[in-house]
């Protein structure tokens, strides 16, 4: 079973990346068999075999290997009589094409005497060195894990999916092209792993892979992000951008569990977050034609109120948005992050919603909020009551159900007066719930919802008071509410982790360690290691963030400094922070 998904659509001559991956892996494997048995090997064959994933668009990829000797030779016999043979056979194989003379010329990828020689004639531009040495690495660093499976068909896909969808979507921006933006992206150590450095106009970002998200970094739900987007030169009210890619056979069934986790990363106050799904990403190779559904579409009634307002809140220019995707979208952001605009927008795009004729009465006030505590989680509910108690100013609300008939979600808006004439987000609250029961999943058309809430939330995370709940994440009892209570409390602050870094410390930085804890700093790594692509270590610093790319550094590591701003890192001498705390500890807020 290859590490490659192939999806409806889209077959090898048109997915080049996968394409190089499969014809790579096969010369190599014909190379290692040769380098394993020698003489003539002509008579071991492969063959393609797709199977499809049920109830999915994706599809399994399998190389077989076969004798076309009648009654066989007895070489696939004893490569399978234990876990060990067919290692040796990819362990020749990676021996020779890292031995090979045509390493030595850099506009090389190979050559006839490693691995041109075993690829099929119609795949010549198709054979990578690098490639196929990338794969046998990987596949050789498991080879003392190995487990035995009766079926391949018993292997879940999911993990090589995701893995899949992460890789096009880094082509996905290599690809962007916008007229008189200039984009760049090549591969960067980030936090001592191997990412990537995204440069898009004036814009430049540094891209972390697989970053664990939870109590250190002030968010009350742990996650592990796919992506994790961080300014390389942040200006006043940058933040990380946390990048989730999804697709919807694997995360039809938690789509509660997502929403929870990407409003706490949101509601933390130190990211943005964006949702992807395969679709988003799948339409920079393809057209996907009406994939999702537009919760953004500006009807009849509402099209003078909307054009008024943002025209006074002087976002014309975000209109076309309404009509683009999010990878769209995520693309305009990393070019300019103009958040009070986006800010702005969500809270036009709320405002069209309100019906004063419907719940401006007494009456109609009780309708709406019976309609909440009937719809949403109690503790969501709260936050509703405790704003709109806590003051005397008149508010307004609405209520908004795309395909009432249908009901798959409702959307529910309250603002205070003086909020709406100044956009002031603070005096806005929405909670939004998707009908994620199971019926509602087995729909065709449910597909398309998903996309559409997904796309909702990445517009209106700009207002701080936003809840997206789901039907299913109720019943699961999942806490929805809650989370600006959790970020504004000591959130990053564990006193037993404090304790460890004191203890692990010269007792002459301890007022500045205790400083730190009570400005809900993050916990730092003591005696920080920062590693190069290869894995090895180039530079330690004695308190290291690896999330907020800061480290600071004794005096006999001042050396490592250059390394340090080199990976992206600000490195700043402790001597320079005990003098002036306050300075430095604002370095976290950004």
């Amino acid at each position: 079973l290859l590490p490659i998904i192939s999806f409806e659509g889209i077959n090898e001559k048109s997915d080049e990346r996968s394409g190089r991956k499969l014809h790579s892996f096969i010369a190599a494997l014909h190379l290692g068999l040769k380098q394993t048995f020698g003489g003539n090997i002509d008579h071991l064959q492969t063959a393609l075999h797709e199977e499809p994933v049920a109830d999915s668009k994706h599809r399994k990829k399998y190389i077989v290997l076969y004798d076309t000797v009648p009654g066989g030779t007895g070489y696939l016999k004893q490569l399978m009589r234990s876990k060990k043979p067919l290692m040796m056979v990819f362990e020749k194989a990676l021996e020779a094409l890292r031995s090979c003379s045509c390493n030595q010329n850099p506009d090389k990828d190979g050559c006839y005497r490693c691995l041109f020689a075993y690829r099929r004639s119609y795949n010549m531009a198709g054979t990578s060195r690098d490639t196929a040495i990338e794969m046998l690495s990987e596949i050789l660093s498991f080879k003392e894990q190995l487990v035995q499976t009766k079926t391949l068909k018993d292997i879940k896909i999911n993990s090589l999916f995701e893995s899949e969808l992460e890789a096009r979507f880094i082509e996905a921006l290599r690809r962007v092209r916008n007229e008189n933006i200039p984009v760049s992206l090549k591969k960067e150590v980030v936090n001592g792993k191997p990412g990537y450095f995204y440069k898009i106009g004036d814009k430049a970002w540094y891209i972390e892979l697989q970053v664990n998200l939870g109590q250190p970094d002030g968010i009350r739900v742990k996650s592990k992000a796919d992506f994790v987007f961080r300014p390389a030169r942040a200006q006043e009210g940058d933040k990380p951008i946390v990048v989730f890619t999804d697709g919807f056979y694997f995360h039809k069934d938690r789509i509660g569990k997502d929403l929870l986790q990407r409003c706490a990363i949101a509601q933390s106050g130190r990211f943005h977050v964006w949702s992807l799904t395969w679709k988003d990403i799948e339409s920079r190779y393809q057209n996907q034609s009406s994939y999702f559904e537009n919760y953004l579409n500006i009807q009849n009634k509402q099209l003078e109120k909307y054009n008024t307002l943002t025209e006074s809140y002087g976002i014309k220019d975000l209109r076309k948005t309404n009509k683009t995707d999010s990878f769209d979208w995520l693309v305009r952001f990393l070019i300019n992050p103009e958040l009070a605009k986006w800010q702005c927008h969500a809270f036009v795009h709320n405002l069209i919603h309100l019906d004063n004729e419907q719940f401006g009465t007494p009456q109609g006030a009780e309708q709406w909020l019976n309609k909440i505590r009937a719809n949403l989680p109690e503790e969501v509910v709260e936050n509703f009551n405790g704003a709109i108690s806590n003051t005397t100013e008149p508010w307004f609300y609405g209520l908004f159900e795309p395909d009432s008939k249908k009901n798959f979600m409702q959307l529910y808006i309250a603002a205070q007066r003086d909020a709406i004439q100044a956009c002031k987000i603070s005096g806005m609250y929405i909670a939004c719930r998707l009908e994620d029961d199971t019926e509602n999943r087995e729909k065709k058309e449910f597909e398309s919802v998903w996309n559409g809430y997904l796309r909702l939330y990445n517009l209106l995370q700009f207002i701080p008071h936003t809840y997206f709940v789901t039907r299913q994440g109720m019943t699961d009892e999942y806490i929805y509410g809650g989370f600006e209570e959790y970020a504004s409390k000591d959130s990053s602050i564990n006193n037993n982790e404090w304790d460890e870094v004191l203890d692990l410390t010269d007792s002459t930085i301890h007022g500045l360690i205790n400083q730190l804890a009570e400005n809900n700093c993050p916990v730092p790594e003591v005696g920080f290691e920062l590693i190069d692509e290869n894995g090895q270590i180039i530079a330690e610093a004695e308190l290291g963030w690896p999330n907020n790319q800061i480290a600071f550094l004794l005096p006999n590591q001042l050396t490592y400094s250059v390394l340090f701003n080199q990976a992206g890192w600000k490195a700043v001498p402790l001597k320079d922070v005990s003098a002036n705390p306050e300075k430095y500890i604002s370095l976290f807020n950004k």
